[in-house]
């Protein structure tokens, strides 16, 4: 019990202390490596040029700016027809916006909420976070078990990564309200486009869940749509 316990303590705290102090100290070599290296596999493999308009690109770019006052972020545009409607943002600061994303939102202000969440990542170093945890985790997971299979060595270590994901995402939510208030624009609307995109994955984002959808929540990558939702819609 006490091995399982120290195991538990490990993970649930130690574990996001040492990823967020390691991405703190990670060099800028490091994370702009990996961006692009991740850009350029996206690149070749998922995303396509955005088909947006240059005067539409510029709007948007303004309003990023409007969001990023210290330029500490780079706005890209591309089309992501295999991935649907979304923005994500690389551990050096440069945020994809998909065309598909821009579509589906009613206006600037929802696109530049979804903005505000991703440049919250980029502050808090949450992409390398990730990647440090998950590497963490995969190592312990196949030295305990053994090479029997890479497969069942990756599967326990990306359910429990998905708690901290869950954490981080909702990080994210938090700094996105702040700054959405500061630029003049109502948290509210993360909320609903966030609403809008759970609909788009066949998802019922006003439901009350049953217990194993309960369990389904705990597993997933990101905070139950309904309840980042009625957090949002709660910030003034």
């Amino acid at each position: 019990m006490a091995v399982v316990a120290s195991g538990f303590a490990g993970y649930r705290w130690g574990l996001p202390l040492l990823a967020d102090e390691l991405a703190r100290r990670t060099p800028a070599v490091v994370t702009e490596t990996l961006s692009q290296q991740t850009l350029a596999l996206l690149d070749r493999h998922l995303l396509e040029a955005t088909a947006l308009p240059e005067e539409r690109r510029r709007a948007l770019s303004a309003g990023f700016a409007r969001l990023d006052p210290g330029n500490r972020a780079q706005l890209l545009f591309r089309a992501g027809p295999d991935i649907g409607p979304n923005a994500m943002a690389l551990p050096d600061g440069r945020v994809v916006l998909l065309d598909e994303l821009v579509a589906l939102a009613k206006d600037d202000e929802e696109v530049l909420a979804v903005l505000a969440h991703e440049l919250a990542h980029v502050d808090r170093r949450h992409g390398l976070q990730l990647m440090i945890r998950g590497a963490a985790l995969g190592a312990f997971v196949a030295w305990w078990l053994g090479d029997f299979s890479p497969l069942i060595a990756s599967a326990p270590a990306a359910l429990l990564h998905a708690r901290h994901s869950r954490e981080l995402e909702t990080q994210a939510d938090g700094d996105a309200a702040r700054t959405l208030r500061a630029i003049g624009i109502a948290p509210s609307r993360l909320a609903d486009i966030l609403e809008r995109l759970a609909r788009e994955h066949g998802e019922r984002p006003g439901s009350r869940p049953g217990a194993d959808e309960e369990w389904a929540d705990y597993l997933s990558s990101h905070p139950a749509t309904r309840r980042r939702i009625e957090a949002l819609r709660g910030e003034t």
